[in-house]
């Protein structure tokens, strides 16, 4: 016996199902089958709204019952399936919640499942996503949503893009955390007709990288031939405003990071992705045109008055309705960029404390910054070069310079151009933004002699610029250069507004303290030697500017003493002299 006791002690017992596993999954099954009741029977429940139904309190239960078995496996170092999450990937329930999602019937189920599939997403493994069972539902939902919108009486149709945008951050961060699930989204269209009932796993994601290059070597097409529905998505997104629109861009900045990264750049998946962003996702164009929008909405003509000091806001923040709308036709329409005309119906000038006109400069100043964000990110030289390339050409050639051509002193158009330059100058920091603007607007060359010429030679040219160009516009080469300098000195002159002047100041010294290295394209500097100088007495009194400032310190702390000193003598009693 003794013998055998020496091999029972190096036998492991059998794991042990965790407390509370048999019971955890019981409940899970139950309120699995109380919703397929609701899946099954949509005609029972149409025309309701979903929180008259049990369906949300039966997804929540289910959805707790999964982190709450994903936690308790973390804690106890278990890294096996659970039981509610084998029941859950082989059972299709995220199947048929994305298919009752798309129909939504009862009304309101597709903000219920999306919600709940965000939260389960957030809080998940990061390689659950490679599951077949779970990123084949998410592709899904990604497909059929929004296709519904142009449809007619979509209008009225309740919208959950705020539940929808909180799904892609979830993705986004997912793909961030781990760059290899970028594949299960990015995907080649003729690759996805060949595996299509695949399902995904380490070596399948690595095999179809391959198939992506291959493919890739053997079409030469001029278009990548790829969809990502996820940025695609996100653009739709990029320009809204409030924690929507928030969400959206940094999400897309997310995205924006894996253009070129080591880890995929023996297969070739990055410059797969930036050919697809430079050639098929229309995303600078689509930055440059919403911010020509969103400056079209700014009033023509400003009268400055006191308000907040603060232009730039912290977060973004909210406009009406009526502007997002124009935006959105100005953007996805094949219209001028104008748009409509919010401040058509008042052609005076408006009053720059207005609060609608600060938050829409707000908002306008806000995607500024997140085009230099992009920039300061995005990793691709070819990305960030394409979209100085349209801000330069689609916004700065199309939209600003016209303004500036159109602007006058006598009727505060001046004001607001100069007041807009002022904001976009307070914005830049990025060295190729700050390049990009004030190059354009002090060279006389690009600016005047020719209101669209050549893009940089590193910028490629986007296929979508083309229509946003303005090269057919007549007698453009008549027209005489009007540079950042002529707009300054002409309102510095100007006898009839004084808030002209006070803009062209404060412009100009904006460039003189944040942009001091283009100061010398606004202002003309003499530089003096001491041997051209008329007079000789001159020679010994130059001095250097730090000794000068010290010397003026010197001084005032003199007058200080000596204005103490004359109030000490007049504070002191008369004094009596006897002769």
């Amino acid at each position: 016996m003794e013998y055998f006791a020496k091999f029972t002690r190096h036998i492991g017992t059998p794991r042990r199902s965790p407390p509370g596993g048999t019971s955890q999954l019981a409940r899970f099954e139950k309120a699995w089958k109380s919703a397929q009741s609701i899946c099954y029977y949509q005609s029972k429940w149409r025309g309701m709204r979903v929180e008259n139904t049990p369906l949300p309190a039966q997804l929540e239960v289910m959805f707790d019952l999964l982190v709450q078995e994903d936690i308790q496996q973390a804690g106890s170092d278990d890294w096996t399936t659970g039981a509610c999450m084998e029941y859950l990937l082989g059972n299709g329930v995220l199947e048929a919640l994305v298919t009752l999602a798309e129909a939504d019937q009862p009304v309101g189920v597709r903000g219920t499942v999306i919600n709940n599939l965000s939260t389960f997403l957030s809080l998940a493994d990061d390689k659950l996503l490679v599951q077949k069972a779970v990123h084949n539902p998410v592709l899904e939902l990604l497909r059929w949503y929004g296709a519904d919108e142009t449809r007619e009486g979509a209008e009225s149709q309740p919208t959950y893009d705020h539940s929808f945008v909180d799904l892609l951050y979830a993705l986004c961060s997912k793909i961030r955390g781990d760059p290899m699930l970028l594949n299960i989204f990015f995907q080649d269209r003729k690759w996805l007709k060949s595996v299509e009932q695949r399902s995904f796993s380490s070596e399948s994601i690595a095999a179809m990288m391959r198939s992506i290059e291959s493919l890739r070597s053997e079409g030469g097409s001029a278009t990548s031939g790829f969809e990502f529905l996820l940025f695609s998505h996100l653009l739709r997104f990029v320009h809204r405003d409030g924690e929507v629109g928030d969400t959206a861009r940094t999400s897309l900045l997310f995205l924006l990071e894996l253009a070129t990264t080591e880890i995929m750049a023996s297969t070739g998946g990055n410059t797969a992705l930036e050919k697809f962003i430079l050639d098929d996702s229309g995303f600078a164009a689509i930055l440059s045109a919403t911010l020509g929008a969103l400056y079209s909405q700014l009033p023509r003509s400003l009268r400055v008055t006191t308000g907040p000091a603060a232009v730039i806001p912290e977060s973004f923040p909210s406009y009406s309705a009526d502007l997002q709308n124009a935006i959105e036709s100005s953007i996805f329409s094949s219209n001028d960029h104008g748009g409509s005309d919010r401040w058509a119906e008042d052609r005076m000038p408006v009053s720059s404390s207005s609060a609608e006109f600060r938050a829409c400069l707000g908002s306008f100043a806000s995607l500024l910054t997140f085009i230099q964000e992009i920039l300061y990110r995005c990793p691709s030289a070819h990305v960030c070069a394409q979209l100085l390339g349209n801000l330069r050409n689609n916004f700065l050639q199309s939209i600003l310079y016209p303004s500036l051509l159109e602007s006058s002193d006598t009727d505060g158009t001046s004001v607001a151009v100069m007041r807009y330059l002022e904001t976009m100058l307070q914005v830049a920091r990025h060295e190729d933004l700050v390049s990009t603007v004030m190059d354009f607007l002090t060279d006389e060359g690009s600016a005047g002699s020719s209101i669209s010429p050549s893009p940089p030679p590193a910028v490629p040219a986007p296929e979508q610029s083309s229509a946003m160009a303005i090269d057919d516009l007549p007698e453009t080469n008549v027209l005489l250069p009007f540079t950042l300098r002529d707009l300054v000195y002409t309102n510095l002159q100007s006898s009839v507004s004084m808030d002209a002047v006070v803009s062209a100041l404060n412009l100009l010294r904006l460039v003189l303290s944040k942009h001091c290295r283009y100061s010398s394209r606004l202002i003309e500097v003499e530089r003096v030697q001491p041997s051209g100088l008329t007079h000789g007495w001159m020679t010994n009194c130059t001095v250097a500017i730090d000794v000068h400032r010290q010397e003026l310190e010197m001084y005032a702390r003199l007058m200080a003493q000596l204005q103490g000193d004359i109030e000490k003598t007049a504070d002191a009693p008369p004094t009596l002299h006897i002769p």
